[in-house]
């Protein structure tokens, strides 16, 4: 089985509008996709809006046990 997980704050017909983005901790990313990992084994990672290099890096580091 095949599934897309998403969390998002904010709808995007409202961040078209939006002076400042939401940004989410790269630990607490982290945290929740090796948790989902637990529970489904993923094959690709990735972020949104307010997700950068910072959250991908956190993601491999907590994945590889580090």
């Amino acid at each position: 089985m095949d599934f897309a997980a998403c969390f998002e704050k904010s709808r995007h017909l409202l961040l078209d509008g939006a002076q400042e983005l939401f940004c989410s901790d790269p630990e607490e990313l982290a945290a929740h996709m090796a948790a989902l990992e637990q529970i489904q084994p993923l094959k690709i990672f990735g972020g949104c809006c307010g997700t950068d290099s910072s959250h991908m890096q956190a993601i491999a580091k907590k994945l590889s046990g580090q």
